[in-house]
């Protein structure tokens, strides 16, 4: 099958085990902004937010990234065997010790017996389902790691139905539900995919050790960074606005986070589809018809997200506390968009086996988001928190550009539509704050239009293949 086939039917492998689960996490915003105030809210999402975006990449020590980039490579089931064995086991060693301590940390709010055991199981899960979502990737099986998610995020939206609307549990419902769907997909991902037959003691070998660690420990940084760019803005909220305005900043994330939606999907299977090829000729026209292609979807998505996000955030958000967030969207769908095409720019690093070019970049990124978020917070509240993300995103993606096309690929760039959707996008953003109907319905009728203008070669190919069959 050629490359662009191969990546094709894998983002929309992808793209379903994406779009359904983020379609879902929209549909809890309801929930939780009916039986949860701001404050709770905020609490459990900080929390979770740094198991998530910290605790547990940096736990892993990102083995689950060296072991899906060397199965790409592998040339036997030995091979296969002895890398996930030697990941596995290690990572599950710092999983159980990462449990342990979870429990005897104090979190204010979250310090209960019951809730200290979920955080610290939740931990440990989220750990393994990572290393083994990652190992079915490299294994080349994408429709059971898009099948997985889908299981996961059903299972958690069953729950948080139970929990919190029928038994009205409150946190510990919410917590609750984010636990369970994972354990469940963790279980059925082992099952079936039977993934016991390649972990053995025997196959724990420490010269693939070496080069797993190799690849991974320099990713350990870029992961911090990464945190540091996307959530540290919310410990600083946290710490200096109150869990009320995280709580409000978190739900102003919502709708913006809806490019990953799309985004996530394209990147893996570009990331798994460039690294196959890596060793090929031809790779630099390759690279350069792929950004364009994307940078012409993102900037349609871009577009389309900044003028109707008003009507969704309206129809969504329930509780009256929450209205404050839809003042911060526009600036985070943009820094969202830019985010994607950073990550289209790190593959790059991962096809080269560049990770620490990766972490580099990253780090300075996380850097400028720190310095210009504390520098404006006491004057601009919630605002600096939006500004310094949007700065930190845009040094990140001209950076990459800059270095890739230096020492690594010279990627064409089509400049006029740039600036054509660089306009747009000032225009929509400025009418987005003038609260009239005509001005939004205007707002949503020219995003269309132009999403439509940059991508009606696509568009009519689409139709094309629809008409004719």
């Amino acid at each position: 099958m050629g490359k662009d086939k191969q990546l094709i039917k894998n983002t929309l492998i992808l793209a379903i085990g994406m779009v359904l689960p983020k379609i879902f996490t929209v549909l809890t915003i309801p929930i939780y902004s009916s039986y949860l105030n701001v404050e709770e809210f905020g609490g459990v999402d900080y929390v979770t937010t740094i198991i998530l975006g910290l605790v547990v990449p940096v736990l892993t020590l990102q083995l689950e990234n060296g072991v899906f980039r060397y199965l790409i490579d592998a040339k036997n089931e030995e091979q296969k065997k002895r890398y996930i064995s030697t990941g596995y086991f290690l990572v599950l060693l710092l999983s159980l010790i990462a449990m342990v301590v979870m429990y005897f940390i104090p979190i204010s709010g979250l310090n209960t017996p019951m809730l200290r055991i979920v955080l610290s199981v939740y931990v440990g899960i989220e750990t393994l389902i990572l290393f083994f979502r990652n190992v079915v990737r490299g294994l080349g099986k994408n429709a059971q790691y898009a099948l997985n998610s889908i299981i996961s995020v059903v299972v958690n939206f069953i729950m948080m139905v139970i929990t919190m609307m029928v038994l009205k549990a409150g946190v510990n419902g919410y917590m609750l539900s984010l636990l369970i769907p994972d354990i469940v997909a963790l279980a059925y991902l082992i099952w079936h995919e039977k993934l016991h037959r390649y972990i053995r003691l025997r196959y724990f070998d420490q010269e693939y050790l070496g080069k797993l660690l190799r690849y991974s420990l320099p990713l350990i940084p870029n992961a911090i960074s990464w945190f540091v760019i996307n959530f540290s803005d919310k410990v600083i909220i946290i710490a200096i606005l109150g869990q009320a305005a995280q709580g409000i900043y978190a739900t102003a994330y919502k709708i913006p986070n809806m490019f990953n939606m799309f985004y996530q999907a394209f990147n893996l299977a570009w990331t798994e589809s460039a690294s196959r090829n890596a060793n090929k000729s031809g790779l630099e026209k390759y690279y350069s018809r792929m950004f364009a292609q994307l940078f012409k979807l993102l900037s349609g998505g871009l577009l389309l997200l900044i003028a109707f996000s008003p009507f969704v955030f309206k129809v969504l958000v329930r509780g009256a506390s929450y209205f404050e967030a839809i003042n911060y969207m526009p600036l985070l769908i943009v820094s969202t968009y830019l985010s994607c095409i950073a990550a289209f720019y790190g593959s790059v690093y991962v096809v080269c086996k560049e990770s620490k070019k990766a972490g580099v970049t990253s780090f300075i990124a996380a850097v400028v988001n720190l310095v210009v978020h504390f520098a404006l917070i006491t004057w601009l509240g919630l605002h600096a928190a939006v500004i310094s993300t949007f700065v930190s995103f845009l040094v990140l993606t001209l950076y990459r550009a800059y270095d890739i096309n230096k020492h690594y690929y010279k990627i064409k760039y089509n400049y006029r539509l740039i600036v054509l959707v660089m306009i747009i996008t000032i225009l929509l953003v400025c009418l987005y704050y003038v609260d009239n109907l005509y001005v939004m319905l205007l707002s949503m009728l020219l995003s269309v239009v132009v999403a439509w203008f940059i991508n009606q070669k696509l568009i009519n190919q689409i139709l094309r293949k629809l008409i004719h069959r």
